[in-house]
């Protein structure tokens, strides 16, 4: 649309003007961010109206909208493939393809459209973890046809709700493949951020591995039983926990004026059963609607409760 931009060098930012210098705009500022330049040299336009700027003194490539707003971010310092040393130029073939003018390095390279994006595929072994075992977590970045990219470290987070991320370990990767064993204890999500790569920023994936121990619901010896007869009740927990110990708390509820009163809590053995089992007896002193369901309270204090059982005793 005959719209010039111009890499504003000593500001550290480009600006943006009609085919005969009326001011549109401009982005950037002295920084390494999203929008941080230091020193731009270069500057080009795609067919598709994206923007390419050479970020000189942050040795990588920047890709915005026509108006500024970010697109993606690749290279690193370096003399690798897909690594820079002060690129000052840069320009998009019709076909998309974009050249870059490697200084520092005395070279020209070539990338793909779409280059700086990525994506960061997770794998874990096993797929389910035992509870109190260990899972590996391994990642590999690949750029958009799928070719392995490689990084120079990945960083792994954990989580427990999937919110609120912990930095765990980076782990160098020159190979574009990281793995790393975790013990697990309980439900947990695994992050891993590519760092260092040809890639958009921070590419990530999420996966989890059910490691919460579960208690299954409660079977019942009898449904309609009498006052003062006592009642069997089985149930399992998985997965197992390797100490044996599992736990199971059972919660009886009666029916009074509309609403279920806890009246009882029985302790029900477990038994290294392969699943594990738990099994209780109780004895309920009053006629009416029960119902009962069992709680198993974990070493890491990670709770799981199973769906109730009803019985009427008459």
């Amino acid at each position: 649309d005959g719209t010039v931009y111009v890499a504003d060098t000593e500001n550290h930012r480009v600006q943006r003007f009609t085919w005969d210098g009326i001011y549109l705009g401009k982005w950037g500022g002295f920084g390494t961010g999203k929008y941080g330049f230091k020193s731009p040299q270069g500057v080009a336009v795609s067919p598709a109206g994206e923007v390419y700027v050479a970020d000189t003194g942050n040795n990588r490539i920047k890709r915005y909208s026509a108006v500024g707003e970010y697109r993606s971010t690749w290279g690193v310092t370096g003399s690798d493939p897909g690594e820079f040393r002060a690129p000052r130029g840069v320009a998009v073939a019709s076909s998309g393809t974009v050249y870059v003018a490697d200084t520092g390095n005395h070279r020209v390279q070539s990338f793909p459209p779409g280059a700086g994006d990525s994506t960061v595929l997770l794998s874990r072994t096993p797929a389910v973890a035992s509870y109190g075992g260990t899972v590996t977590i391994e990642a590999r970045v690949v750029d958009p046809a799928g070719l392995l990219i490689l990084g120079r470290q990945m960083s792994f987070y954990t989580s427990e709700d999937g919110a609120g991320w912990s930095l765990i370990a980076t782990v160098t990767a020159p190979g574009g493949i990281a793995s790393y064993q975790v013990p697990i204890t309980r439900k947990t999500y695994f992050r891993w951020v590519s760092e260092g790569d040809v890639a958009r920023g921070a590419a990530e994936a999420i996966t989890n591995a059910n490691a919460r121990a579960a208690v299954g619901a409660p079977r019942l010896s009898a449904v309609t039983p009498r006052p003062g007869r006592s009642v069997g009740v089985t149930g399992t927990v998985l997965p197992e926990h390797p100490s044996g110990v599992t736990p199971v708390k059972l919660h009886w509820y009666r029916r009074i004026d509309g609403r279920w009163v806890r009246k009882l809590t029985t302790a029900a053995e477990t038994r290294a059963t392969s699943p594990r089992t738990y099994r209780g007896r109780v004895t309920l002193p009053s006629a009416g609607r029960w119902r009962v369901r069992a709680q198993h309270l974990d070493t890491d204090h990670a709770l799981s409760r199973s769906s109730y059982r009803y019985l009427t005793v008459k």
